[in-house]
């Protein structure tokens, strides 16, 4: 194999040979730089002093308070003067507001403020919640920076009273009037009185049925039961199996508190990333309470650690990492499952379930093709430089045809042994990874000592 720093200055100390071979000398007169006026290197203390002999300042006119405000109103205003009593002029760089937000500002000022000169700022201000907002009006100019306290005060709106009650007073008693004719009298209203009486059964009815609890909605459906004709067929069998029919035995019944059974799950996090260029061990912290298949009894705690392994990956292509676990340490009591052949418990599985990790993927390709682009490079580079300068030195012609066929079969050769490179998967730390069991896992429970019974049998 060739060194890779060896070649690389070889050849591009031979593409150098062949390009530089019909550079030829500057003969260009060299340009004499001006010689500096007098006076171009004084000191300076010799220069004119040009700076004004002193400076302006600004001078605010105004509170800075708004009016009295109620939250939620329309917005107020307030206007704040800006005046240079001093003799020399102002340049004004910016005027801003600096502070809690709610408060906007806009001014005539010029760019320049001349002396014995004046300019207004005016600030709007409005809030939806009562307190107060507080800031600064910041001027920054050439004689310095200049600031004023700006306070918004939003009181609470008023509470709305309710409107007194109205006192109604009692008109006096009406005088006697004659005894009125009786009115006909009122036909019943046969509709009204059926559809009341529909509602208070319905409704009595409901009442009734609320008082006796849940019921079935309809009677279960009893199951049908097939007589054998003796006639046909003889059941001997007592089991109800026929004969030479194909059947299994199923098992005792067992006490499912401490078993793990194989559609059981186990989450965790990743405790330290992974990186699959070299083969490695996985630690996994479980993350929540893993039971027992009866669903009442926590067989793995939050802080149990799970150990694995995996490979690195091996073809061109692969994006998951397979990871198998062969250890459980319970930090409770320290009890832990251990296989002790090379065969593995679990299974790792993304939080869609799905087997193997998913990670960062880094597909090796300047490993793969730099070094064969680099190379290529050169031959055609080394190639233009011998067609360039054949007429001057033919034999270069030949030389850099060679040159250009012992680069291709380096470059061959470098994409034959680099072209197969698997790709390396980066998992980070605190990935959420789940155990697939493959068999069934048996926590066993503490014996109490001999001579002892167990605290469910003590009297």
């Amino acid at each position: 194999m060739y060194s890779s720093k060896r070649l690389m200055f070889g050849l591009i100390g031979l593409t150098a040979l062949l390009t530089g071979c019909n550079e030829e000398e500057d003969t260009t007169a060299r340009i004499v730089p001006p010689t500096p006026p007098s006076g171009y290197y004084a000191s300076p203390e010799s220069q004119p002093d040009n700076t004004p002999a002193g400076s302006g300042t600004i001078v605010f006119t105004g509170s800075g308070n708004f009016p009295s405000y109620i939250a939620g109103n329309a917005p107020v205003k307030t206007e704040i003067a800006l005046s240079n009593p001093s003799a020399f002029p102002v340049a004004i760089t910016q005027i801003r507001y600096v502070g809690t937000s709610g408060i906007a500002l806009v001014d005539d000022c010029a760019e320049i403020l001349d002396a014995q000169s004046s300019c207004t700022v005016t600030l709007t201000g409005a809030s939806l919640n009562p307190g107060t907002i507080s800031g600064s009006l910041l001027i920054l100019s050439d004689a310095g920076a200049f600031d004023k306290d700006i306070t918004l005060t939003a009181a609470p709106p008023p509470i709305e009273l309710p409107d007194s009650p109205t006192v109604f007073i009692e008109p006096p008693p009406a005088p006697p009037q004659a005894q009125a004719v009786a009115p006909p009298p009122i036909e019943p209203d046969y509709a009204a009185q059926r559809r009341s009486a529909i509602l208070d059964y319905s409704r009595n009815r409901l009442q009734n049925r609320m008082a006796q609890g849940p019921q079935f909605t309809r009677e279960p459906e009893q199951p049908i039961q097939v007589k054998p004709d003796p006639i046909s067929y003889t059941v001997t069998d007592p089991n109800y199996l026929r004969e030479n029919t194909p059947s299994e035995t199923t098992s005792f019944p067992v006490d499912r508190t401490q078993i793990l059974t194989m559609d059981r799950m186990a989450w965790g996090v990743l405790d330290r990333e992974v990186n699959s260029q070299l083969p490695g061990l996985v630690k996994i912290i479980v993350d929540e309470p893993v039971y027992g298949t009866d669903g009442a009894h926590r067989l793995l705690e939050r802080g149990d650690a799970i150990l694995g392994r995996y490979e690195p990956l091996q073809d061109v292509g692969d994006t998951r990492l397979n990871v198998c676990f062969f250890r459980i340490i319970r930090l409770a009591d320290g009890a832990h499952v251990y296989d002790q052949g090379d065969d593995c418990f679990a299974y790792a599985v993304d939080a869609m379930g799905r087997t193997g990790l998913v990670g960062d993927i880094d597909n090796r390709n300047l490993e793969k093709y730099g070094a064969a682009f680099v190379t290529a490079g050169i031959s055609a580079i080394a190639q233009y430089g011998a067609t360039t300068n054949a007429q001057q030195d033919p034999g270069l012609q030949g030389a850099g045809q060679s040159l250009n066929e012992q680069l291709g079969e380096i470059t061959s050769k470098i994409l034959e042994e680099q072209v197969d490179l698997a790709p390396i998967i980066t998992v980070a730390a605190g990935e959420r990874v789940g155990i697939q069991f493959l068999r069934d896992i048996y926590i066993r429970p503490p014996e109490p000592k001999s001579g002892q019974a167990p605290k469910g049998d003590q009297q």
